[in-house]
């Protein structure tokens, strides 16, 4: 009885293996044409593939990371005073001569080059303290008093980490035409060394905020038209100015050691030479003259002296008067702070109250942490301003000295008669000996002037002080189409491919059995 039962199950299985052994005799049968169709289509689809992948635009970009040097790249400005802006570097001037030199029109027009050169801020310090900032600033335990806290941490901390470090990028989104990635690098090397090298000739990037005097100060004709006291007297205050200018040449890398012309002379040697004319030369000559009443004019020199003591006390006044402004300004800044200081340790601490104990704590704390963190600006600026008050106290005491000169030359003066004063042989003497001063003098200008121009060409080569690669360069290459999406598209057309050849084929058999 059961055996009757199974029978139809049996007999339905059979038919339908035989229904799918039917089909797959018939795929069998049309298994040429099945393979040719998706071969065509496989061979039209990677030709296609390819063409698409090569005229696909690919994305390059090269990087070149440097870090400016120069004094002030950090605040904007040069070392001599000029204002500063990185965008300088991709400007018009530096793109232009970079763009003929290279002769890149062959890679494009000079519009699309320039927009595709671009700079960009990369200092590691500053992403690493946003990554910290952006972890604790996402705290969604952060009361308003905290996030304002942490943001204004975060505000300082970056307010110091002024470090001027750029990378110079250039991108370019290509087909076919490809600029090579050697010439890539030397595109960013050339607009940083033309921009270094424009920078040094038109804005003084290279040359040190010093006043270095050519002897164009002096005139020798002096000797002859003024008086001979005052043509000595302008011949040591030029002296002077010289002086001070090697002083302050001192202070320059390399300059104690730095030896030029012929006779391999030093600074120190021109200034020791300088100081013994003033000493040797031109204050005896300025004594004698005083003293034996030597002069052309006793009018014209009264009204010399008068002139410099005049112009002298105006000076004197200005500086006495800008110290007490200083005092002044020290004096009350510092009342200010300690006040301050102060009120801010009883605003602390004033209250007992249990509940208001823990917001007092909290606000004293952030008060100490104010102070510390404007501690060193105000000792700073205090310092800055004593430094102010001794300068102008020495300039003040050199006035001085020179207004008490002109004081006794006037009362020399005083006694003598209007008429010319003193022997041929006198002024034979005072004229001679205010040549070879003058002589002296202008000789140890140019001496100075050849010093600090190989001080510039030895320390302020314009491609290795102002700027220094501080990475390798590197090159980034993305493709808008990738080789993996293509197989994909392949695989896919060829999926689909054989399964309408297959249907196909069925349908044909199907058509062909009617």
């Amino acid at each position: 009885m059961s055996a009757n039962v199974d029978r139809p199950q049996d007999t339905e299985a059979e038919e339908d293996a035989v229904s799918i052994r039917t089909f797959l005799n018939t795929l069998w049968g049309y298994r040429h044409a099945i393979g040719l169709a998706v071969l065509a289509v496989g061979v039209v689809t990677l030709i296609a593939s390819l063409l698409a992948f090569l005229w696909a635009p690919v994305e390059r970009v090269g990087t070149m990371r440097f870090r400016l040097l120069f004094d002030g790249a950090a605040l904007g400005r040069y070392p001599n005073g000029a204002p500063f802006s990185a965008s300088e570097i991709v400007g018009a001037p530096v793109m232009t001569e970079v763009y003929e030199a290279n002769d890149l029109q062959r890679f494009g027009s000079y519009g699309a080059f320039r927009s595709s050169v671009y700079i960009l801020a990369a200092n590691p310090d500053v992403d690493m303290l946003m990554y910290e900032y952006q972890g604790r600033l996402a705290d969604l335990r952060l009361t308003p008093a905290d996030r304002a806290r942490i943001e204004e941490e975060f505000r300082s901390k970056r307010a110091a980490l002024v470090d001027p470090v750029f990378s110079l990028n250039l991108r370019r989104r290509e087909r076919l035409t490809t600029m090579p990635g050697e010439l890539i690098e030397k595109v960013l090397n050339d607009a940083l060394k033309t921009w270094a090298r424009q920078a040094a000739a038109h804005k003084g990037a290279a040359v040190h905020n010093i006043p270095v005097l050519s002897k164009d100060i002096l005139d020798r004709r002096i000797i002859e038209t003024e008086d001979y006291l005052v043509a000595v007297d302008i011949l040591r205050s030029k002296t002077t100015r010289v002086i001070k200018t090697i002083d302050t040449l001192y202070t320059l890398p390399g300059a104690h050691a730095l030896r030029t012309g012929k006779d391999k002379i030093s600074l120190a040697e021109i200034r020791s030479t300088l100081d013994d004319v003033v000493r040797f030369k031109l204050e005896p000559l300025l004594d004698l003259v005083r003293s034996q009443g030597v002069t052309k004019n006793v009018r014209e020199l009264r009204l010399y002296a008068h002139n410099q003591m005049f112009q002298l006390g105006l000076e004197r006044e200005r500086s006495q008067r800008l110290i007490v402004t200083l005092q002044e300004s020290l004096n009350a800044y510092t009342t200010q702070r300690l006040v301050g200081a102060r009120d801010g340790t009883n605003t602390g601490g004033g209250s007992s109250n249990g509940p208001s104990i823990v917001p007092q704590l909290d606000q004293s704390f952030i008060d100490r942490l104010m102070a510390f963190s404007t501690a060193a600006k105000d000792q700073e600026y205090r310092r800055a301003l004593t430094d102010r008050i001794l300068e102008e106290s020495g300039r003040a005491a050199n006035v001085q000295r020179e207004a008490a000169y002109y004081e006794d030359l006037v009362e020399t003066l005083s006694g003598t008669g209007l008429r010319e004063a003193g022997t041929a042989e006198t002024v034979a003497l005072i004229t001679t000996r205010t040549a070879e001063a003058f002589d002296e003098v202008s000789n140890g200008i140019d001496q100075v002037s050849a010093l600090y121009a190989e001080l510039l060409a030895q320390n302020l080569n314009p491609s290795t002080t102002l700027y220094t690669a501080t990475d390798p360069y590197t090159l980034t290459t993305t493709r808008t189409l990738l080789a993996r999406t293509l197989v994909q598209y392949f695989v896919f057309v060829l999926a689909i491919t054989l399964m309408v050849a297959a249907a196909g084929s069925l349908v044909h058999h199907s058509m062909k059995g009617d």
